[in-house]
């Protein structure tokens, strides 16, 4: 065992662990989960979150089959095995304790306590369901009615406007969100956006009179000034008689002259601007028609800059109406998701996180709800905190906070009370559940400081040799976050560690591949097909197939090198 593990499972200081892919992250939680038992923790007074109940299942199985073995191994063999996780010999009192905690695990009633921090939270809630502020009794919702509801919820939104003078904000999204597009705005993480930033003034913040629409913005642009159609006109007949260049520029601003008025915004703050619609680098204008028309190109020049300044004016009014229609439309369809809910006596994943957190609002009422739950607890370790969402932390934080106040009234031999996480933001994959990677590096700090200011132990081991890939593979992902100072800082809060491979000589290669888009394709008329199957046209559904004709490609007649054979062999 390395010394970063034999750090990280230490059970006599709070631990943060960062772990890269393939470095050992279940092992090290094992390996603190064991120590801890050894060291004399009750069962019932531990508690370990993971994220999946596949995760949970394999870390029962795996701390299950350590103790059945050690329940039965000879001295010597067990002497060994304790000593690796210890990294001293054991003497005769542990390596007693240790054949016992088989059958001391199995005793506890409830067993080991390794479950998802939604299976956690339901048991506290279902406990305390008055004090949670909860439907008495309720039921959980399963991901399928879940969505159903939110569904019923969004067309109840839908149907009530034009009733209330909304018209508008419905208008502002429907040109940038299909029906699909208008679901996916209120899931994940939008409710919890709204209820942390929704109560500002997108207008103020965009620097705009509250409610300015993008047509006020047009219909204040002054396009339709006869001064200014006429700098225009000087502008293009100038320009007409320079260079082939000055002569395409000018044929644009004549053609934007020409359009209705409907679109004249649109051509005229245009005509002037590169076709990404920036500045031209040189101004408008060669050298020569410069000289000749020094005061008109000055002036077409300006209105250049006043045709960006209204186009941003224009975005930041659209972007304000696009996010005050989210936030009064998120409004309304969280309002009745919630009705709906609370007349059916039903809660969903996110209302058992809430409902928790609120029920361990202060330390005092967290301390007591655990102690009436299971005598409370000293010892919790959380699994992939990389996906553990905000609100997922501030249970964390209210479980762990009586931890780093000191020992308390307790008998100093039992005063010891630790928090275990480890995780590795760069495999953060649930963000659209409301896991935030940054909020792994803030809770850090959080607990640090905390640790800090109670004299107590913390240590920040990292453990970055995979045992899963190899050195060419591990290299690009590191070369993709060194390109990336933001993206490095933000992984790792500036304490960034490169993959090291376990094993050093093992042969890779890695091929990358050019984007695969959209095609136009035939629509055809399958009536056959699913309605949600993917067309001939899916850029994923492509890439799939061409990955696959790759490989099939690389199936016996390609070769890699093989160690224990000595020559190559076919794939």
């Amino acid at each position: 065992m390395s010394d970063a593990v034999l750090i990280a499972s230490d059970p006599r200081n709070s631990a943060w662990v960062s772990a890269n892919a393939g470095s050992g992250k279940t092992y090290v939680l094992t390996a603190r989960v064991i120590r801890l038992l050894l060291d004399g923790t009750p069962p019932s007074r531990l508690l370990c979150l993971t994220y999946t109940r596949a995760a949970a299942a394999e870390m029962r199985a795996r701390v299950f089959k350590v103790l059945g073995e050690w329940a039965l191994a000879d001295s010597a063999k067990l002497k060994a095995e304790i000593t690796q996780y210890d990294g001293v010999a054991p003497d005769d009192d542990r390596m007693a304790r240790a054949r016992r905690l088989f059958a001391t695990a199995l005793e506890t009633p409830g067993g080991l306590k390794i479950q998802t921090i939604h299976a956690f939270c339901e048991r506290l809630v279902a406990r305390f369901p008055v004090e949670a502020d909860v439907p008495v009794p309720f039921t959980v919702l399963t991901e399928a009615e879940a969505a159903a509801m939110k569904a019923i919820a969004r067309h109840q939104a839908l149907a009530s406007l034009g009733r209330d003078g909304s018209d508008a904000m419905m208008a502002a999204l429907a040109p940038h969100v299909d029906a699909d597009g208008f679901a996916g705005l209120f899931e994940g993480r939008t409710a919890d956006l709204i209820a942390r930033y929704g109560n500002g003034d997108p207008w103020a913040i965009a620097g705009l009179p509250h409610g300015t629409r993008s047509e006020d913005i047009e219909a204040e642009a002054g396009f339709d000034d006869p001064e200014r159609i006429a700098l225009y006109q000087a502008g293009a007949a100038a320009l007409g008689q320079g260079s082939k260049t000055d002569k395409d520029i000018a044929e644009v601003i004549a053609e934007a002259l020409r359009t209705s008025d409907e679109a004249r915004f649109e051509r005229l703050a245009f005509c002037l601007l590169t076709q990404k619609g920036q500045l031209r680098a040189k101004g408008i204008g060669t050298n020569a028609v410069k000289a000749a028309h020094v005061g008109l190109m000055a002036d077409l020049d300006r209105e250049a800059e006043r045709s960006v300044a209204l186009l941003r004016r224009r975005a930041a009014a659209e972007s304000a109406w696009m996010a005050y229609a989210v936030t009064q439309l998120g409004r309304e369809v969280a309002r009745a998701h919630s009705e709906a809910k609370r007349a059916r006596g039903v809660l969903d994943f996110d209302d058992l996180i809430k409902a928790a957190a609120y029920l361990l609002r202060d330390a005092e009422a967290a301390q007591w709800a655990l102690f009436k739950l299971d005598g409370g607890l000293d010892h919790i370790l959380i699994d992939e905190a990389q996906d553990t969402s905000p609100a997922q932390w501030d249970v964390v934080k209210n479980l762990a906070e009586e931890f780093f106040a000191g020992a308390g009234t307790r008998p100093a031999a039992k005063a010891v009370r630790t928090l275990f996480v480890v995780g590795d933001e760069k495999q953060s994959i649930f963000s659209f559940q409301g896991a935030d990677m940054m909020a792994f590096g803030q809770s850090r700090l959080y607990f640090a400081k905390r640790a800090a200011g109670a004299e107590l132990g913390f240590e920040t081991p990292t453990l970055n040799t995979s045992r899963r890939s190899v050195p060419a593979v591990l290299a690009v992902a590191d070369a993709v976050f060194r390109a990336d100072p933001a993206l490095q800082e933000a992984v790792s809060q500036g304490d960034w560690a490169d993959h090291i491979a376990h094993r050093a000589e093992a042969p890779g290669a890695v091929d990358l591949w050019p984007l695969t888009e959209a095609e136009d394709a035939e629509s055809g008329d399958d009536w056959t097909r699913p309605v949600d199957a993917p067309g001939a046209d899916d850029p994923v559904a492509r890439l799939a197939h061409e990955l696959a004709g790759a490989i099939k490609g690389w199936i016996g007649r390609e070769s890699v090198s093989d160690k224990e054979m000595g020559a190559p062999r076919p794939l």
